[in-house]
């Protein structure tokens, strides 16, 4: 399942309502194959973590109200 980042648009929750784990990893090169394994869940979870801070320092987002900002836009 290809789920490639896209802009804000008037169904994102829809789509996000369809984003499972698996699917976030494959977007992130994530290797995953114990799904609904709490101990995998975890890791994985914590590893698009990483990559989602890194990509929120580029975005110069720095606090929970700058993430809240974008997450208004």
């Amino acid at each position: 399942m290809d789920v490639a980042p896209r802009p804000y648009c008037e169904d994102l929750e829809q789509q996000l309502g369809n984003i499972s784990l698996a699917a976030l990893a494959a977007v992130y090169h994530l290797d995953f194959h114990e799904a609904h394994h709490a101990l995998d869940d975890a890791f994985v979870t914590a590893r698009l973590w990483q990559k989602m801070l890194a990509k929120l320092q580029v975005m110069k987002v720095h606090t929970l109200g700058d993430a809240l900002r974008i997450g208004k836009a």
